[in-house]
């Protein structure tokens, strides 16, 4: 994996399988990073998944793996979330342990973490970790989860305040993220939503126009709105991502 340090979406991160595909990503990174250099690292073939958390005054106040729905690129990335990660249960000890040994070698404190993490041989690699809350809809994902304004509590916890309160709640609400894309690169004609919108629709909306230039997506900055669903199930949420995605048209010429 050939990767830029500084930027976000996947940008500037390539798979290399040969010579030459490591050449021509080196040069990719290169242009699009602000750094004089780039990383290169061993490929993890496994099951990439999230990791959301905050820590307040040195303590994890919560840790919440996250499920990933990947789009198909090189290399690929998290179009979507879902919690409960299926998974999370058995490996929770392992995780929390993780991301507290994470906050202690970066130093973190006082603040919401968001981490991408890759399963492999049941083993946790990190491939990156940031002092902040993930970017694509996981504030909401956390929000709904549990019951709380994440926001409110993202704020409470830099300012220094208490915020373990905020998410002792045991009542979490399942639920799943989707980033709407463009079919193609283009001009955006039209777009025709359900209506009415299902009582499961937390939110869908958009960030472009009418008009706007649109581009088919190969990272999470071509994203042009964003879907959440809540449910019974981390199942039944994804399964009902792709019935309003079927049902929703997106026209670009």
């Amino acid at each position: 994996m050939i990767k830029a340090v500084d930027l976000m979406g996947s940008r500037g991160i390539s798979r290399a399988n040969t010579q030459e595909d490591a050449v021509r990503a080196f040069q990719i990174a290169l242009e699009l990073t602000g750094k004089e250099y780039v990383l290169a690292e061993r490929f993890l073939d496994g099951e990439m998944f999230g990791v959301e958390a905050m820590i307040s005054h040195g303590e994890l106040v919560y840790v919440l793996p996250l499920g990933n729905d990947l789009h198909c690129g090189n290399p690929p990335f998290p179009q979507g979330h879902h919690v409960p990660w299926e998974k999370a249960q058995r490996l929770m000890e392992k995780i929390v342990l993780f991301t507290s040994q994470v906050c202690s070698a970066l130093e973190f404190d006082d603040c919401a973490l968001d981490m991408d993490c890759m399963l492999l041989d049941d083993e946790i690699w990190i491939i990156e970790a940031t002092p902040r809350a993930g970017a694509t809809a996981i504030t909401e994902t956390v929000s709904i989860y549990y019951n709380i304004d994440y926001y409110e509590a993202i704020v409470k916890c830099a300012l220094g305040e208490k915020v373990a309160d905020m998410f002792a709640k045991t009542d979490y609400e399942p639920n799943a993220t989707w980033i709407l894309s463009s079919p193609k690169d283009g001009i955006l004609e039209d777009i025709i939503i359900p209506d009415p919108l299902p009582d499961y629709v937390y939110d869908l909306s958009f960030n472009i126009n009418v008009g706007d230039e649109v581009k088919k997506m190969n990272s999470g900055r071509d994203r042009i709105g964003q879907l959440i669903v809540h449910g019974k199930s981390a199942n039944e949420c994804r399964a009902r991502i792709e019935k309003i995605l079927e049902e929703t048209i997106i026209r670009v010429r």
